[in-house]
């Protein structure tokens, strides 16, 4: 549930970004098809994550979970930080 709502809530936020880094209508249609695609890989991962096996306390899907999306953070970090280059360095 935390990462669904965190992910919810970050595309909103750095997608100005990626729409304006990217230079041309092909090059947007590719970046928000991209986007699109890790969104969904929620309903790929999750219930192979969240098997039956791993219950009942599920402390391995947990903390998966957890380290996934900690990745996510990280990663979401420092797209945002070089796109910010370089929309600097195009004087945007």
């Amino acid at each position: 549930m935390i990462s669904n709502a965190s992910a919810s809530c970050v595309y909103p936020v750095i997608w100005p970004e990626r729409i304006r880094a990217a230079k041309g209508t092909t090059s947007a249609a590719i970046a928000i098809g991209i986007t699109n695609a890790c969104a969904q890989l929620m309903g790929i991962v999750g219930p192979q994550v969240y098997q039956s096996k791993f219950g009942p306390s599920y402390h391995v899907s947990f903390g998966t979970s957890i380290g996934l999306l900690s990745g996510t953070i990280i990663f979401i970090g420092v797209s945002w930080k070089l796109m910010g280059r370089s929309v600097h360095k195009r004087g945007g």
